[in-house]
């Protein structure tokens, strides 16, 4: 056996990997909002830069490697040997997937039967049931669908059951119904916003899911006070945000400074550092609240689709 007869397998399988991973970021390059902040070029997700000397920096093109290794690895190394040494078997050692060594490698094309020794035979009969045809008598006239003038635009007859819609409709369908925002909390509005994740209100029927990085998100809940030493942290988590993102003020705390806005300590409201498209009013609001929110930015995504990307 050959060298290609080995290792094709494998040599196709890395082409067809390295041909999705380029694939995948050409298209995103292409098609994907980009703009140019420093925030998405750091490895760290908490916000918060690290401090001193005993620190390691990880590029984040660290994390598609490891991927693609996790991949390969486990069909190279661990499935590749296996066949190798299968393959070295004689015939008669072979195993073959869901069929036993003695059946015939050839199996005939039409089902039959296989009867053991001395046992009476058995008889295969077609039988023909008529379909059922309704008789509604003298009600069949009155039943009589209406005909319709056959009145249709040149696309229509060329191409039925094809729906003409905007590119940005589609595009903006598709960003309300796939809100990922982030999982980070500030204070005690924070509870209100766990608890609208939790299954009582059931997000996952409006395309709502919560996600724990900052990469993959595109909605920011600031749900507790902003004070001046988190202010930082919360402007770098926006940054590293993907394009279109968007900003939800959840609380009197997070809008205005509400309770504490009195202390020179505290941000009069999150807007002063970040765009926010949505205020939920409340000290803390309820869950409900937070829900008619994001139903509030659904429709604001429905109506800025031609401004938006």
């Amino acid at each position: 056996m050959s060298f290609y007869d080995l290792w094709s397998a494998v040599m196709i399988s890395a082409i067809a990997g390295f041909v999705l991973v380029f694939s995948a970021l050409i298209g995103s390059r292409l098609l994907a909002p980009f703009a140019r902040e420093r925030g998405k070029g750091i490895s760290y997700e908490c916000g918060m830069l690290p401090i001193g000397r005993n620190w390691a920096q990880v590029h984040v093109r660290y994390y598609l490697i490891a991927i693609l290794f996790l991949i390969f690895d486990v069909e190279t190394v661990f499935i590749f040997p296996w066949a190798i040494t299968f393959l070295s078997l004689p015939e008669e050692f072979h195993v073959r997937f869901l069929r036993n060594a003695r059946l015939h490698r050839r199996p005939r094309p039409w089902p039959g039967l296989r009867l053991e020794t001395r046992r009476a035979g058995v008889e295969m009969t077609e039988t023909t049931i008529k379909p059922y045809v309704p008789d509604f008598g003298a009600e069949a006239e009155r039943l009589k669908p209406v005909e319709l003038p056959d009145t249709h635009a040149a696309y229509r007859i060329v191409l039925p059951g094809v729906l003409q819609i905007g590119a940005d409709t589609v595009i903006a369908m598709s960003r309300k119904s796939s809100l990922w925002p982030m999982t980070f909390g500030l204070a005690c509005c924070a509870i209100e916003m766990i608890g609208t994740f939790m299954s009582n209100h059931d997000l996952d029927r409006f395309g709502i899911v919560p996600w724990p990085s900052p990469r993959q998100s595109d909605v920011m809940i600031v749900s507790g006070t902003v004070t001046k030493k988190m202010a930082p942290a919360i402007k770098l988590l926006y940054e590293q945000m993907p394009n279109p993102k968007y900003v939800i003020s959840m609380g009197a705390c997070a809008t205005n400074g509400g309770p504490y806005t009195e202390y020179d300590r505290v941000l009069q409201g999150v807007d002063k550092i970040i765009p926010v498209d949505v205020y939920v009013p409340g000290c803390p609001p309820r869950p409900e609240s937070l829900l008619d929110g994001l139903l509030r930015l659904q429709e604001k995504i429905m109506e800025e689709k031609r401004m938006v990307g």
